[in-house]
């Protein structure tokens, strides 16, 4: 049996046998019900908060103890609650840190770097304030020498960077550590076999529960490429999710702006608001090609829906100039890209790969064995024993 704490997405994500233990709720904290979900803006005090209030009386011998959400916010608590915790307890632990965006490792910045001091109690003086990089590695050092070098086998880190990399071990200071690749997981069933239809469908989603800011997501050009290439290819259809759940009514301003100006396409479902669970997997696997208009930020960070798609064998089109783009690279797979963040430039990839779409399903049925096979190794239970 396997238990969660702290845990803030919904229970129909997670794996059989497993039960939630604590929640951002007990924080007075809002839950998120959808796919890939963190609570970004919880401060390490709120977070601490609520650890504390959990039982660690609860956890047997043979649990393991997945910690979520592991992000700059809240990350000192977290290291903070486990040197107090370990000793006590003779459970195991799986830390899912959002790493490779955290510290921007490839910016090509010296992970070596000190950074600034952190002390047992430094955590509380860390809300008001925006961590810059040089502070996100040093907390990131205070979680890991939070675990004694005798007790590093109970220990499994999950983080988002796909590429093995030597800079995570210099950054955890913990040779003996073990990393694993775990971007998402996928919680939805086999893809049904359809019918051949020859009607296209193109799905575009801000994010799976939590949304994008309409922005960073390429959200802001949907109305132009959705209007050009419907006009181009009267047979293709747009599935849209337009949502945010920090704004409010759970759209931004730009998205609600989009929505109106795409009110006069034809051929086209939209999402308001957030994806359930369900609709999220609904939505993938009745998708054809995955349009993915990220921006440069993406250069940097994995998305949780391109790893999603992979595991159903989905079409993706994807910046050039991404880690989307260099996974395909390193696997000597090649998807439908674009080279500029513009309308212009994604339409021409839209349009390459609706001209070569048997290829890229080769492609996409390539990866997704990759992808599947890599859960296989991954998987976040089975890593333990």
């Amino acid at each position: 049996m396997a238990s969660y704490c702290h845990v803030d997405f919904d229970v129909a994500l997670m794996p059989a046998g497993v039960k939630v233990v604590s929640t951002f709720g007990r924080a007075e904290l809002p839950v998120l019900n959808g796919h890939y979900c963190t609570v970004l803006g919880a401060s390490n005090m709120q977070c601490y908060q609520s650890l504390q209030a959990i039982d660690s009386s609860q956890f047997k011998d043979d649990d393991i103890v997945f910690l979520t959400s592991m992000t700059a916010e809240r990350v000192v608590a977290y290291g903070q609650w486990l040197r107090e915790l370990v000793g006590k307890t003779k459970c195991r632990f799986g830390l899912y840190a959002h790493i490779s965006s955290e510290v921007d490792d490839t910016l090509a910045r010296d992970i070596r770097r000190s950074g600034l001091p952190l002390s047992d109690d430094s955590f509380a003086a860390l809300d008001e304030v925006v961590v810059p990089n040089e502070v996100k590695r040093s907390m990131y050092r205070y979680l890991f020498a939070s675990i004694p070098d005798d007790q590093l086998e109970r220990f499994r880190v999950f983080y988002e960077e796909p590429f093995p990399n030597r800079n995570f071990i210099d950054l955890a200071q913990k040779p003996g550590l073990r990393f694993i690749y775990l971007h998402s997981l996928y919680p939805g069933g086999e893809c049904d076999d359809r019918a051949p239809s020859n009607q296209v469908n193109i799905a575009c989603l801000g994010s799976g529960g939590l949304g994008g800011d309409g922005v960073s997501k390429g959200q802001h050009l949907l109305a132009e490429i959705v209007g050009s290439v419907s006009e181009r290819h009267p047979g293709i259809t747009f599935t849209l999710q337009l949502g945010n759940r920090f704004a409010t009514g759970n759209m931004t301003d730009i998205q609600r702006q989009q929505r109106t100006l795409l009110a006069q396409c034809r051929n086209l479902s939209i999402h308001e608001g957030l994806l359930s669970c369900e609709a999220y997997c609904s939505l993938l696997v009745h998708s054809d090609l995955m349009l993915l208009p990220y921006g440069p930020r993406y250069r940097h960070i994995m998305s949780g829906i391109f790893d999603d798609a992979l595991y159903l064998g989905k079409v993706c089109i994807i910046p050039q100039q991404s880690k989307m783009a260099l996974w395909m690279d390193r696997h000597n797979l090649d998807f439908p890209m674009f080279s500029e963040w513009d309308a212009s430039s994604i339409i021409a990839a839209i349009d390459d790969a609706l001209t070569r779409l048997p290829f890229y399903q080769r492609q996409a049925q390539a990866a997704q064995k990759i992808r599947r096979e890599s859960w296989a190794r991954n998987n976040p239970i089975d890593v333990f024993s």
